[in-house]
C-alpha cells in the first residue's frame, strides 16, 4: 500500500545490469506466471488496491494506453504472482524506456502486491524474476522509477542492488531528489 501520509516527491534508482540477482531461499515460494490476455482488469485490480489508482477503470485506461500496443512482449516481460486460488495477487512488469539520446535501457516497472498479500517475500519473488529478463539487455544499467509513498519497498529494492541516484533516466537533474531524501531521513526511512 502506498503511504499517502508523508508527502509526495519522485525518486528514481538504478543498478548495474550484470549484478547477480541474489535469489534468497523463500520459505514462502508463490506460483509465478506471465501474462496472458484477460489479465488487464487483474493488473488494474491489484494496482487500484494498493492506491495507485483512483479507479479500476483508470487504471485499466492506463493498461490499455501503455501496454496493450505492446501486448505481445507482455507474455514475456509481466509477472503475476498467484495465491493459493490461483488468482493474481501481486505484477511487476521488466519494461523497455527509450532515453532523449535514443539508447532503449531496461526498467522495473509498475511492482505492486494487493495488501493481502504484502509482507510475505512475494514483491522479491517478482522483483528476481523481472531483474532477470532486464539483464538481458544490452545497456550498462537497469532503472526503476519509484517515490517516497512507497518507502517501505525502498529497502526491498536496495537490497536487491538499487542505489537512489539523484538523477532521471535521461541524466537530467531529479528535481525532487533533496525533497525526497528529506522526507525518507526524517520519516526514518533511509
Amino acid at each position: 500500500m502506498l503511504d499517502k501520509t508523508i508527502p509526495y516527491a519522485e525518486l528514481w534508482m538504478a543498478r548495474p545490469t550484470k549484478t547477480i540477482v541474489e535469489t534468497k531461499p523463500m520459505p514462502n515460494r508463490v506460483p509465478i506466471r506471465t501474462y496472458q490476455v484477460g489479465d488487464a482488469e487483474k493488473w488494474a485490480a491489484i494496482e487500484t488496491a494498493v492506491g495507485e489508482f483512483e479507479s479500476e477503470t483508470e487504471a485499466l485506461q492506463y493498461f490499455q494506453a501503455t501496454f496493450i500496443p505492446e501486448e505481445q512482449a507482455l507474455n514475456r516481460r509481466m509477472f503475476f504472482a498467484l495465491d493459493a486460488q490461483g488468482e493474481p495477487i501481486g505484477t511487476a512488469t521488466a519494461w523497455w524506456k527509450m532515453r532523449e539520446d535514443g539508447v532503449l535501457v531496461p526498467i522495473v516497472h509498475w511492482v505492486a502486491v494487493h495488501p493481502r498479500g504484502q509482507r510475505q517475500g512475494i514483491a522479491r519473488q517478482l522483483l528476481q524474476r523481472v531483474l532477470t529478463v532486464c539483464q538481458q539487455a544490452d545497456a550498462p544499467m537497469i532503472y526503476l522509477h519509484t517515490q517516497t509513498w512507497s518507502h517501505h519497498a525502498i529497502a526491498l529494492y536496495r537490497s536487491l542492488g538499487f542505489a537512489i541516484i539523484d538523477t532521471d533516466i535521461d541524466g537530467h537533474a531529479n528535481l525532487d531528489y533533496s525533497r525526497a531524501m528529506d522526507i525518507l531521513d526524517q520519516t526514518g526511512y533511509v
